[in-house]
């Protein structure tokens, strides 16, 4: 069933936009009229398609019924009206009630164009149109864009339904189509063989139904059924496969022929090579001559089927056979191992004997298939800082100097056995160290330091008392004498920030004798724990009593220190004017520096101006235990501290006045309107380095150059 909605339907097809505003209009002769918005110019050829793209018809300026074909083609609908033949006028009767204006006076027919075939009074296709508000008629509709053309749709009292049942309704109308028709006016034959109902066969279409001719071999309303020719049995010994018109015999074993009714003789091929054939039903029988065996005779009897050769290859021979062993068998069916291994192959390993070969397990250290070469564990060169020997299964490296470890590649730490005294900082090199002394100290190890005009040389090992005595002597020294308690703490503070430990001094025996034989006299301090009256012992200052004197045994294994004078140096290492003072045959020696110098040998120049002295912008100029300053100018003093008072300077010509403005000066007139002449800049206007700028009639500034 379709139904003709003029609100939603689109017929055909609409070159510009969507169908635009619709406007129902009115209804006679039955014909509903409508206007509808167009796109575009209104043209004939646009108000035919807006139309059409709304699903209507269109009317003509004429209505096309008896004598009204003037201004009217065939494709125009057709209608009555007793006002004459001019569809406007009729619109505009039903409408309005009257037909002034050929409608222009109409309100609802206000900017309406009606298709007009045969204007003779234009040549670009217009349509007629009115307009409402100027009461004009006769438009152009190509002077005209986007105006209303003039639709209409009939009613069923012009039964529109070629093969069904009209209903009206308040738009347009309903086809209800018979059975077999189909499209908006049920004008369309339904063509049942669209849907290809003939399965195997060819459709013919009729009014409501179709027919199916089949083709061979199928049957049913829709060919869809396919005739089985096994229904007979066909097949005598067989079975029956059923195909489209035909039929297959699959036969049975023996037979043949189309319905598998003939018997097959097998022996007509003569099968039996070596032997007599017996026909049978699908099969037959050989007879075998002696010597020969298998379905067809054609077998000699193979000996070696039984497989004789445990590890070989059987050869077959008529009534026997021989066997051909693999690598590592022998006997006469293959079946002995032959034992690789009996001659001992592996010369430093263990020998397992396997099928045809054998493998070494090697003992560590050698290798080779017969474990007969010795591993050089030297070849991956393991010895980083040392020389590689090797051994078995082993190596030995011997380090260069400076390393350790089992591969040479531990770097001695000489600074573990913290080496530098007195406050020294070791620093640990290869095959070696340095020490970095503080300031009066000197030595290898730090450890010889000038006090009260004295040398003092501390040992980092320890000596029988004698020894050491020894020891100080060979250097020009002797052990140390300690003569008042100053000298004794400056030693143990020493000691305590060295080695810590006890310390031999110089006094020793019964009588107690300084280095040069004179008898001890000194206010030496002892430990409480010492006799009145000491036994033939040796002094030491002992570490665990706060450095205090004690006696010992001079056989005893204790640290020293050495003494000696402070004396000239032979050769003076001193730079720029220090005084070199030396001590032990001038293997240590100190630069006394003059003010403004610094160093172990005086070779530092103490910059005055790093503390930045000079203030105001002064620049800084470094000289020998002073600086200058420099200073911009404006400013003066040592430190450019004080601003420069230029007005107590200099003098300004009569009558002018002074004027300071720190980097320069100006002198003005007070009065320059009485003054009269203009002030001219001379040499002699400022002070050297300065030059003169003329500010005016009556003043002028001096300036820096």
């Amino acid at each position: 069933m379709w139904k003709f909605l003029l609100l939603l339907a689109a017929v055909g097809t609409l070159p510009a936009a969507s169908v635009g505003e619709q406007v129902y209009l009115t209804t006679f002769d039955n014909w509903y009229f409508w206007k509808i918005r167009a796109t575009g110019p209104m043209t004939n050829a646009n108000v035919k398609v807006t139309c059409e793209s709304a699903g209507m018809r269109y009317p003509c300026y004429y209505s096309g019924a008896d004598r009204c074909t003037f201004f009217w083609a065939s494709d125009c609908i057709t209608f009555h009206h007793h006002v004459g033949c001019s569809t406007l006028w009729a619109l505009s009767s039903e409408l309005c009630g009257h037909t002034d204006g050929y409608g222009s006076q109409c309100q609802p027919l206000d900017d309406t164009f009606v298709c007009i075939p045969g204007w003779v009074a234009v040549s670009d296709d217009s349509a007629y149109g009115v307009d409402y508000d100027t009461h004009t008629w006769g438009l152009h509709g190509a002077d005209y864009n986007n105006m209303y053309a003039l639709c209409a749709v009939p009613t069923c009292g012009r039964s529109p339904c070629a093969h069904g049942t009209c209903s009206d309704d308040a738009v347009g109308y309903t086809c209800s189509c018979e059975n077999g028709w189909t499209g908006r006016d049920c004008d369309q034959d339904m063509d049942e063989c669209a849907s290809s109902p003939c399965a195997q066969g060819t459709c013919t279409d009729e009014v409501g139904s179709y027919t199916c001719s089949c083709e061979n071999g199928w049957t049913g309303l829709n060919c869809d059924q396919n005739i089985d020719e096994c229904a007979s049995s066909p097949c005598t010994h067989g079975t029956c496969t059923d195909g489209v018109g035909t039929y297959i015999c699959s036969c049975e074993n023996g037979w043949t022929g189309l319905n598998c009714d003939q018997n097959i003789d097998e022996c007509a091929s003569s099968p039996c090579t070596h032997g007599i054939c017996t026909d049978g039903v699908g099969s037959y029988t050989c007879s075998c001559e002696n010597g020969w065996t298998g379905l067809n005779c054609d077998q000699d009897i193979d000996e070696c089927a039984s497989s004789p050769c445990t590890h070989g290859t059987c050869t077959d021979r008529v009534g026997s056979y021989t066997c051909s062993c693999e690598n590592g068998w022998t006997g006469t069916n293959c079946d002995q191992e032959i034992d690789e291994c009996a001659s001992s192959p592996c010369a430093h390993g263990t020998c397992t004997d396997t099928i045809g070969s054998y493998t070494c397990s090697c003992e560590n250290g050698w290798t080779g298939l017969n474990c007969d070469q010795n591993i050089d564990e030297c070849a991956s060169s393991p010895c980083t800082h040392g020389t590689c020997t090797d051994g078995v299964a082993s190596y030995t490296c011997s380090c260069e100097n400076g390393w350790t470890g089992l591969n040479c590649d531990q770097d001695i730490d000489e600074c573990a056995s913290s080496p530098c005294l007195l406050g020294g900082t070791c620093l640990d090199h290869v095959n070696g160290y340095s020490c970095v002394c503080p300031k009066d100290t000197t030595g290898k190890n730090c450890e010889t330091v000038p006090f009260a005009g004295e040398c003092y040389q501390f040992s980092p090992t320890a000596a029988a008392h004698p020894d050491a005595a020894r020891a100080c002597r060979a250097q020009d020294g002797h052990l140390v004498d300690v003569t008042d308690q100053q000298q004794q703490t400056f030693l143990a503070d020493k000691i305590a920030a060295s080695t810590g430990v006890s310390t031999w001094l110089a006094v020793k025996t019964t009588v107690i004798f300084f280095s040069n034989g004179a008898p001890f006299s000194a206010p030496l301090q002892w430990s409480s724990s010492e006799p009145a009256e000491p036994c033939d012992l040796c002094v030491l200052l002992d570490s665990r009593d706060s450095f205090l004197a004690k006696t010992a045994p001079c056989t005893e294994q204790h640290n020293y220190v050495c003494q000696d004078d402070l004396k000239p140096c032979g050769q003076n290492i001193c730079q720029n004017g220090g005084i070199c003072t030396s001590c032990f045959n001038d293997s240590a020696a100190f630069c006394d520096c003059p003010a403004g110098f610094d160093g172990k040998t005086c070779e530092i120049d103490i910059d005055e101006c790093a503390s930045d002295p000079c203030q105001n912008g002064g620049s800084c100029h470094d000289d020998i235990n002073s600086y200058t300053c420099i200073c911009p100018t404006g400013y003066q003093g040592d430190h450019c501290e004080s601003d420069m008072d230029w007005c107590s300077q200099v003098t300004c010509p009569l009558g002018f006045v002074c004027q300071d403005f720190t980097f320069y000066f100006l002198c003005a007139h007070p009065t320059p309107i009485t003054r009269g002449v203009k002030y001219k800049c001379n040499s002699a206007s400022c002070p050297d380095g300065m030059y003169c700028t003329q500010e005016g009639v009556a003043s002028f500034s001096c300036k820096p150059e």
